[in-house]
């Protein structure tokens, strides 16, 4: 025998122990992927119910339009000022109306909520007031707030603001509030986005 015999008969030795390493190791792994024949038979996860929905499905042609609130404003608790040092019989600029008065469903004549405002006179001629932050609070449902610039007399063209923030059921909302003055009311259209 000659110095390179067991040599090649360890290195022999050692490529078989692996072969059968590697045979044994993907026959473990064939037999994980496939289920044995006593194992359960796998059952399918059930989905979640599904909700029932809440309202009634709109209509695809009602789809596409938006929800309106129609409302109706009687001041009732306003306060109308103007600044110290105004030096006209009228308004001046930087004049100022607040008020927190009731709100009426149009349709109905019900008492459904608030209305609460601070506007300061921007442009005197016109009328015209800026509302930085109106809230109209409807009772049991939420609030939704907006940012209005109008002409404060009756005739004047409504002002159209957009919804700039929301509470309760309008929380996330999108759409416009159409304003106009009426001769001893306000008239209030909000379209809500779908």
């Amino acid at each position: 025998m000659t110095p390179s015999q067991p040599i090649r008969v360890r290195r022999v030795r050692s490529l078989v122990a692996g072969l059968v390493i590697v045979t044994l190791a993907f026959a473990a792994c064939a037999s994980a992927a496939t289920p044995s024949q006593t194992a359960p038979p796998a059952v399918a996860a059930t989905p979640a119910p599904t909700p029932a929905p809440t309202a009634t499905p709109l209509s695809p042609a009602a789809a596409s339009d938006p929800h309106t609130i129609h409302l109706i404003l009687h001041p009732v608790n306003d306060t109308v000022g103007s600044l110290t040092g105004c030096s006209s019989a009228g308004t001046c600029q930087g004049d100022f109306m607040t008020g927190y008065d009731p709100l009426f469903d149009a349709d109905t004549g019900k008492k459904v909520g608030t209305f609460a405002y601070e506007c300061f006179l921007v442009d005197v001629a016109s009328t015209l007031y800026h509302c930085p932050g109106v809230t109209i609070t409807l009772t049991g449902r939420g609030q939704i707030v907006f940012t209005e610039l109008i002409e404060h007399l009756p005739g004047k063209p409504p002002a159209v603001s957009p919804i700039t923030g929301g509470t309760g059921e309008f929380l996330g909302v999108t759409g416009i509030v159409t304003a106009k003055v009426l001769t001893g009311a306000g008239d209030f259209v909000i379209a809500i986005d779908e």
